[in-house]
């Protein structure tokens, strides 16, 4: 009997535990309720491009990256990112994709670009211009700063930053894309 309090102890404070010794990571909480509560997706869609990201490892391996979208009669928005490899002169590599924007949210977005494997992703923020926004995926482990230009100004990059604290992220560990300097 004496064991399984120890046991039971032991799984109680294992949380605990992991938390103080960083196992476990401190990642954002981002729901629907955190995304814009209008957006137009025909001033959404059309070309952006990369110019800081949150948590992506791949990183490193990709330079000017840009997104674009367009919208077919069902809705349905098309999306073609193209990356190139390590530096913007480096081979190029492009992936597609669709989304669909949810009824009910309209800063939330369903979207696939492998097959059918769908995922949520949030924009946390869009500039009244539509010139510069805020996405965020569903686990918040990743999140992407686009601009109609591939920089912004200075009051977008505040207003960017105001809104990453407030969701929680660390807009210190932005990577800011090398085509933005």
């Amino acid at each position: 009997m004496k064991t399984n309090c120890h046991g039971l102890l032991f799984f109680l404070l294992l949380p605990f535990l992991l938390s103080c010794t960083g196992c476990v990571q401190n990642r954002p909480s981002v729901t629907a309720r955190d995304a814009v509560q209008s957006l137009d997706t025909g001033r959404f869609t059309g070309k952006w491009y990369e110019v800081a990201q949150y948590g992506r490892p791949e990183r490193k391996k990709m330079a000017a990256v840009t997104i674009s979208g367009t919208v077919d009669q069902k809705e349905i928005i098309h999306l073609v990112q193209n990356a190139h490899k390590f530096t913007p002169y480096g081979p190029e590599k492009s992936i597609r994709g669709k989304a669909k924007q949810k009824k009910d949210h309209p800063g939330v977005f369903r979207a696939a670009f492998f097959l059918n494997f769908y995922r949520d992703y949030y924009v946390l923020y869009v500039e009244e211009d539509y010139s510069c926004t805020v996405i965020c995926n569903d686990a918040a482990s990743r999140l992407w700063i686009l601009s109609r230009h591939p920089s912004l100004p200075a009051t977008s990059v505040i207003r960017v930053r105001e809104t990453m604290q407030a969701v929680g992220f660390d807009p210190g560990q932005l990577q800011w894309a090398e085509s933005y300097f």
